[in-house]
């Protein structure tokens, strides 16, 4: 076995066993390693090439393990374990959120800050997978209707009971106004005035 990476923000929080000793081992060893290789796909790590480098084990074993962990998973989920993993591992994605979004309000550079918000974003995609909310469709039934300028100011007049070209008298006033000059307040009549 080679060196484990213990510095790896994957392995935080989880208990790493004794390093296995050459030879064949005992079954309780190798579970301890079985149980890590299952912690560590439920947060993602899911290669063999991944495994062996985070653990520092050959290729075929950390297949064999991720083999193992998937085969205990298939045969022995109920509905309810399911759903309590299911449940451990979406408070992980939202601490793990949580957590970039306070380091995103201090952090110094834009790059930093643009990292952040993309663990973020990949932490929200996570809970809605967990949710299932990623495999809703949401059909959205709307009607678009096109009117002419002349139909919308003619339906405004009539819901509003102006009669017929009030609004183009009264845009053209306003129109006349705001291009006289301060000074001569006489041209401050209005048509019908």
């Amino acid at each position: 076995m080679a060196e484990v990476l213990y510095d790896d923000p994957l392995l935080q929080g989880l208990y790493i066993p004794p390093k296995l000793k050459p030879g064949k081992p005992k079954p309780e060893e190798v579970e301890q390693w079985i149980e890590l290789t299952s912690q560590l796909m439920s947060r993602g790590v899911d290669t063999p090439s991944k495994i062996r480098r985070l653990l520092g084990v050959h290729f075929r074993t950390a297949r064999n393990w991720l083999t193992e962990v998937r085969t205990r998973w298939a045969r022995g989920l109920s509905d309810e374990l399911l759903n309590v993993r299911r449940e451990a591992l979406y408070h992980e994605a939202d601490e793990v959120a949580r957590a970039a979004w306070r380091t995103a309000m201090t952090a110094e550079t834009a790059s930093e800050k643009a990292s952040l918000y993309k663990v973020l974003l990949m932490a929200n995609q996570r809970k809605a997978s967990l949710t299932g909310l990623d495999d809703i469709t949401v059909r959205v039934h709307k009607q678009v209707e096109q009117h002419t300028t002349v139909q919308l100011v003619a339906r405004v007049e009539a819901d509003h009971g102006l009669a017929p070209g009030a609004l183009e008298a009264l845009g053209r006033s306003a129109a006349r106004l705001l291009s006289l000059p301060a000074e001569d307040p006489e041209m401050l009549v209005l048509d019908g005035d």
